[in-house]
């Protein structure tokens, strides 16, 4: 399954934006994290099908910059889908 990369820029601190995303991919059966970063962003890890994955950007208004990543990532906080075995 494809795994993206979101950073998103914008008020999402401090909003519900994390629980947001959180509840829309728990929704979509998404896996992935989301986490705050110094810069005042929020970066997403979201690994599922191609269609669940343009439905979450979908449900999200659009997220500015993607990269795909080569395999899924560790399990930092805010997990959704997989819990952590941590």
């Amino acid at each position: 399954m494809p795994a993206y990369r979101y950073l998103v820029h914008g008020r999402v601190q401090g909003v519900g934006y994390r629980y947001f995303v959180w509840r829309q991919a728990e929704a979509l059966g998404v896996t992935g994290f989301a986490r705050n970063r110094a810069d005042g962003s929020v970066e997403v890890v979201a690994e599922g099908s191609e269609q669940a994955l343009a439905d979450l950007e979908a449900r999200d208004g659009g997220v500015p910059r993607r990269r795909q990543l080569p395999r899924p990532l560790g399990a930092p906080p805010w997990t959704f889908g997989r819990r952590s075995s941590r």
